[in-house]
């Protein structure tokens, strides 16, 4: 079939070919139209499909541009951006916003351009990562960030979780489980502490001075509560040169003149208004369970005063201050009791030693010497001449009895009356 040159649509037995500049246009007001030239077809016009819509073939892609009405800002398909294709919304610096609506009401995934923000709106939505991937760096996992994270709720982590950096919380830290460290500095409190009247600084506790934790004892036959536990295994060699090691260590240092400050390096308390078995603020043992040397002395408690200078005051290595207006049946301010070896002079050689240089000036003061008066009233007491264990005490033939004592190594008599 002969063409017709003076058109721009060519008709053939097969087809219709639209020319270079050429227009189809639809509708009595040409509504719509498309115009074809070297570089493709344009469509003017709404455009409503029915049914699929298919751009390229496997292996032969397009790209697909939508454009807004913002010089700059389109929407781009872009088939050889990836692999698989890149989807690109707007242009840098061209704000573009995207919603993604879920099945509930109010549940939606929003790209908030404005904020540079990507948001799960709603109470039923949440970011749920199917990935497993174990993460071993700030690099590595599911989902890793360059940047921090900021939660406004709670965090729950399901398993165990490793924190390389260092942590702050500026609230209270609540933990339900146990809380291990292998670091070689353990726990400490870098705080600046702030005294006042209520002691409302501290750097741990269990309870506190206002509000005490509850231990609730129930029914069964034993039962032992111990909230601070500290048991270490010495292990390894002989060091080279003395060395120490402190269950715990306590250091308060002072150098500046404060009259009314005073320091403590504990404070035990015991408080009681019911029955109980025992009660000690401290009990301290040592315990010595095969044939050993000590090289130097071994004590269950070693109390240390030391003066580099001049001190005036009221200086006690030790004071045990029995007070109240109540009264109580059986008290001692001091007890030493051996229960050590297994007959006479296998235990204890000597129950209490004043000694040193230079010497003390009084060995044992019965009284106050400061105003020559509250005094005992009898110095000692020993057991009766002849009972079992009767101690120092011996039969005198001039005298009612006598008190063995130790003069150098020989033995010698204090003698007494039963009458002054």
């Amino acid at each position: 079939m002969a063409r017709q040159t003076a058109f721009k649509i060519q008709r053939y037995k097969t087809y219709l070919q639209v020319l270079d500049s050429g227009y189809i246009y639809f509708g009595d007001d040409k509504d719509a139209n498309l115009y074809a030239d070297n570089a493709g077809v344009k469509l003017t016009g709404t455009l409503s499909q029915v049914g699929a819509l298919t751009i390229g073939v496997s292996g032969a892609g397009y790209d697909v541009t939508f454009y807004g009405d913002t010089v700059g800002c389109n929407f781009l398909w872009d088939q050889n951006g990836d692999t698989n294709g890149s989807l690109i919304l707007g242009a840098d610096t061209k704000a573009t916003f995207f919603y993604a609506y879920g099945a509930t009401t109010g549940n939606y995934l929003k790209w908030d351009a404005a904020n540079d923000d990507l948001l799960l709106v709603g109470t039923a939505s949440q970011l749920g990562i199917a990935g497993t991937t174990a993460a071993s760096s700030a690099t590595t996992g599911s989902i890793h960030t360059a940047g921090g994270i900021g939660i406004a709720g709670a965090l729950w982590v399901g398993t165990t979780s490793r924190l390389v950096g260092a942590i702050t919380a500026d609230a209270t830290l609540g933990i339900a489980g146990l809380v291990t460290s292998t670091s070689v500095t353990g726990f400490r409190s870098n705080a600046t502490f702030v005294p006042d009247e209520n002691r409302t600084n501290y750097a741990y506790c269990v309870g506190n001075r206002v509000s005490a934790l509850t231990v609730t004892i129930g029914a069964a036959a034993t039962q032992h509560l111990d909230p601070f536990q500290l048991k270490i295994l010495v292990a390894g060699v002989n060091p080279g040169g003395s060395s120490t090691l402190n269950g715990f260590y306590q250091l308060i240092t002072h150098s500046t003149a404060m009259a009314n400050m005073r320091l403590k390096n504990a404070d035990w308390n015991i408080v009681m208004s019911a029955n109980i078995l025992d009660a000690y603020c401290y009990q301290g043992e040592l315990d010595f369970t095969s044939s050993m040397t000590v090289g130097g002395e071994a004590a269950v408690l070693g109390l240390v005063a030391n003066a580099s200078a001049a001190v005036t005051g009221n200086i006690r290595g030790a004071i045990i201050s029995m007070q109240g207006t109540g009264t109580y049946a059986t008290a001692v301010g001091l007890e030493i009791r051996t229960t050590c070896g297994t007959g006479l002079g296998s235990g204890l050689s000597e129950g209490i030693r004043i000694a040193g240089t230079p010497l003390p000036v009084v060995g044992i003061a019965m009284g106050n010497q400061t105003n020559d008066n509250e005094g005992p009233q009898n110095a000692f007491f020993f057991p009766s001449i002849g009972g079992a264990d009767e101690g120092p005490c011996v039969a005198s033939g001039t005298a009612t009895g006598a008190i063995t004592i130790k003069i150098g190594t020989a033995t010698r008599y204090i003698r007494f009356w039963e009458t002054a």
